[in-house]
């Protein structure tokens, strides 16, 4: 099963590199790599985790700026 998955996400990664000839990889060429009719399942998974992990960012922005807040008032 392992090496089922392994493979399956180099064959991914190889098809969102491509085009480009980069070195690296972007979100944008994941999506595209996804954007085919039989990953679109992956694809909207993909975005989900992106739409969560900015939301974290915010939250833990938000609580890092109200812990400081915190701290400045406690110290008059």
């Amino acid at each position: 099963m392992e090496e089922i998955l392994v493979e399956y996400i180099v064959d991914v990664c190889q098809t969102a590199l491509a085009p480009g000839k980069k070195s690296r990889l972007s979100i944008e060429d994941l999506r595209r790599a996804l954007s085919r009719p039989a990953d679109a399942k992956k694809l909207a998974r993909m975005e989900e985790l992106l739409f969560m992990q900015e939301d974290i960012k915010r939250a833990r922005a938000q609580f890092e700026t109200n812990d400081v807040g915190q701290a400045q008032a406690s110290a008059f």
